[in-house]
C-alpha cells in the first residue's frame, strides 16, 4: 500500500490533470490508464499513464506545446517517444506517459486497466472499441513461443561467446525472458494482477517464487543466464505442460554442449 502523503500527492495531481483537460478547448477525452486508474497499486515510483482525446487535426498541436499540463514550469524534460506518445520528467520526479489520439486512433488500441476521467459519447464509444479488443489472457502459441525462447538462447549464447555480451544479454534478458514468459503465464493459474499488454509486468507478484528466481538468473552474465532460464524452464513449465519439447531441449543442450 503507498504511503497516505505518496497517493495524496499522486492523486492531486491527477485531479490537476482533470482540470486542465476540462479546461482545454482542445481536449474533449481524458482516460487515464495502469495504475494512475487503479490507485491502490499506487506507489513512491508509480508514473502518470493517460490518453489525451481531441477532435482529428488536434492532436499535434497539443504534442508539441506541452504549456496545457499542470506546473508546465516544473518539467525538467520531456520528448517525443512513439508517433503518439510522450514522455515527461519534472524536477519533483513524477513522470508522466501519455499518448495524444483523436477517437479513430483511439479505437484502434487496445486498453486495459483504465478508467474515463471525462469525455462525450464519442470518446465513451470509442473506448469501448478499444477496451473490447483486448484479450482477457495472453494469447499465443505455447509451442510457437517456446521453440522462440529456445532459438533466442542459442543465437545469443553464440553471440556472447564471440564476445558480443552486450547484444547477447540484451536478447536473452528481451526475447528470451519474454517468450519464455508468455508461455508461464498461460500455463500457470491466471491471475488479474498480470498485465496482457506487458507480459513482466508484475508477473513477480502474481508468481513470487518463480518471479525471484527469473530475476536472479538475469543478473548473471548472458550464458549462465540462459543456462539458469533453461533449468527454470524444466524446473516450473515441463511439470504443468504436458506438451513440453523435452526432446527440443535436450537439442539445445547438445548444441551448445551442456549436457554433462
Amino acid at each position: 500500500m503507498p504511503s497516505q502523503d505518496t497517493l495524496a500527492r499522486f492523486i492531486k495531481y491527477s485531479e490537476s490533470l482533470i482540470d486542465s483537460c476540462e479546461k482545454n478547448p482542445k481536449i474533449i477525452g481524458l482516460v487515464l490508464v495502469g495504475s494512475t486508474a487503479e490507485t491502490e497499486r499506487v506507489d513512491e515510483w508509480s508514473d502518470h499513464d493517460f490518453f489525451v482525446i481531441t477532435e482529428s487535426n488536434d492532436q499535434e498541436p497539443l504534442r508539441s506545446d506541452l504549456s496545457w499540463l499542470p506546473n508546465f514550469e516544473e518539467i525538467a524534460f520531456w520528448f517525443r517517444e512513439t508517433q503518439h506518445g510522450l514522455k515527461v520528467v519534472y524536477n519533483s520526479g513524477e513522470v508522466l506517459e501519455f499518448a495524444i489520439f483523436d477517437c479513430d486512433e483511439l479505437r484502434g488500441c487496445t486498453v486495459n486497466h483504465h478508467r474515463l476521467a471525462c469525455g462525450n459519447e464519442e470518446v465513451e464509444r470509442a473506448l469501448s472499441t478499444a477496451k473490447n479488443r483486448l484479450p482477457e489472457v495472453v494469447v499465443g502459441d505455447d509451442l510457437a513461443d517456446f521453440r522462440h525462447f529456445l532459438s533466442v538462447l542459442v543465437i545469443q549464447v553464440g553471440r556472447a561467446r564471440r564476445g558480443e555480451l552486450l547484444t547477447a544479454g540484451q536478447g536473452i534478458q528481451g526475447a528470451a525472458t519474454t517468450a519464455l514468459l508468455k508461455v508461464l503465464t498461460r500455463q500457470l493459474p491466471y491471475d488479474r494482477q498480470l498485465d496482457t499488454l506487458d507480459v513482466s509486468r508484475r508477473f513477480e507478484f502474481a508468481h513470487p517464487d518463480i518471479g525471484k528466481v527469473i530475476a536472479d538468473a538475469l543478473a548473471q552474465q548472458p550464458e549462465q543466464a540462459a543456462i539458469d532460464l533453461l533449468e527454470i524452464s524444466e524446473k516450473y513449465l515441463a511439470p504443468l505442460w504436458s506438451d513440453y519439447p523435452h526432446r527440443e531441449v535436450q537439442t539445445v543442450k547438445e548444441i551448445l554442449s551442456w549436457t554433462s
